[in-house]
């Protein structure tokens, strides 16, 4: 008997497992929403308008928005390139098109077991944070 999964756990009352962005959202303000989720004390971040700075276990990443605007999708993928060694960090597609998008962290090892258990149902509801996302433009 197959198992379907869905993605109604990325609805705005699961603020305790899923990382909601919304499109005017400070970019320090997500940065340190994601780790708050997963219980990582050591992350902190700074944003001045022209870049963003995260440090988590004293290495810093900066991703410099290059006097332009801050872009959610190099924010979030920043963030993900940061958690990486222990977590990953998805979209959940059906949040698409809202002014708040869902993201989904969790530790590798959970996404690694659901994309071999479930592989076709998580391809169809998640794709990972990446600089390449146009759902915030």
């Amino acid at each position: 008997m197959p198992i379907h999964i869905t993605c109604s756990m990325c609805s705005p009352d699961t603020d305790e497992i899923v990382l909601w962005v919304d499109r005017g959202e400070e970019e320090d303000e997500i940065a340190t929403k994601c780790p708050a989720l997963l219980g990582l004390p050591a992350l902190s971040a700074r944003f001045d308008d022209l870049w963003l700075e995260i440090t988590r276990g004293g290495a810093l990443t900066r991703i410099d928005y290059g006097g332009g605007d801050a872009d959610r999708a190099e924010t979030l993928a920043a963030l993900a390139e940061v958690l990486r060694l222990d977590f990953e960090l998805h979209n959940c597609k059906d949040s698409q098109g809202n002014s708040d998008a869902a993201f989904l962290p969790l530790p590798r090892t959970d996404w690694e077991m659901l994309e071999r258990d479930y592989p076709a149902e998580v391809a169809r509801l998640f794709t990972p944070a990446m600089a390449t996302l146009k759902i915030f433009r």
